[in-house]
């Protein structure tokens, strides 16, 4: 792919949408010969977030953003919000917020299914002296993968609270993908919440809207996937997980937020 960059000025909606402002000497990319790797022509671009040393629209427009995503299988839905600058919606619990290779790393240290803290090893998540592993916050993309160690504990109690439920989709192999026959929001209502535990006391709660993912009108999967030897054993947390809660970055004091909301909320 061949990009080009340019400089120009930008005007953007305030986040009350009552007025503009006008942003001088911004810097972007333009992409040629792009491709997608799938048929959905519901998007055209990338609208990059990341960190320092890279030049984003969140570093060229201040030290903090947010972003509310209430529904991302729902075109039709109006209220999702990015607010970047002044202005974000930086609240709720907090997490410390560190910077590798440009994406933002979080300190996960432990998960929950309802009521049971799964028996992690503490070094699961944590980075490494060469820089693998770790956990980074990620809203490019869509599914959470977790590394060895925590994964396959998640992956065996959502199969034992399955077992008698519903009807699994057997897959030719075991982390292959986690399916069964159903509908999330007829077949799971109360169904235990996996929360993810992060340093500082901050949760991400995930129900079975954001834990499972439909795919078509009588099957869904687990939207939670095992990392592999390309991600050298990184975790991501993907946007999936992070539906119905507004999510602050504030890069002056390098913490990230976290406060379940509708983000219809956000409109008033």
């Amino acid at each position: 792919m061949k990009v080009e960059f340019f400089n120009t000025m930008l005007y953007f909606n305030t986040n009350k949408l009552i007025s503009k402002i006008k942003k001088t000497n911004l810097t972007f990319g333009c992409g040629h010969m792009n491709f997608k790797t799938n048929n959905d022509d519901t998007y055209n671009g990338v609208f990059g977030l990341g960190a320092y040393p890279y030049i984003t629209m969140a570093t060229q427009l201040g030290n903090k953003f947010s972003y509310c995503i209430g529904d991302i299988n729902n075109p039709l839905y109006t209220h999702n919000h990015l607010v970047l600058g002044q202005g974000s919606y930086i609240e709720g619990d907090s997490t410390p917020l560190q910077i590798h290779f440009g994406h933002y790393y979080v300190t996960l240290q432990t998960i929950s299914v309802g009521s049971k803290t799964l028996k992690i090893d503490p070094n699961a998540f944590k980075i490494s002296s060469d820089g693998s592993g770790g956990v980074l916050i990620d809203s490019g993309m869509t599914y959470t993968k977790l590394a060895n160690g925590g994964f396959e504990l998640l992956y065996d109690e959502i199969v034992d609270l399955m077992k008698g439920l519903l009807e699994r989709i057997p897959t030719q192999r075991k982390f292959e993908g986690l399916c069964f026959k159903g509908v999330v929001s007829r077949d799971l209502v109360g169904f235990p919440a996996v929360t993810f535990h992060f340093a500082g006391g901050a949760d991400l709660v995930l129900e079975s809207g954001s834990l499972f993912r439909q795919h078509g009108g009588d099957r869904f999967c687990l939207a939670i996937l095992p990392s592999n030897s390309e991600l050298l054993n990184l975790s991501v947390i993907g946007i999936l997980a992070q539906q119905n809660y507004n999510v602050g970055f504030d890069l002056e004091q390098m913490k990230v937020f976290f406060r379940r909301i509708d983000c219809q909320l956000l409109d008033e």
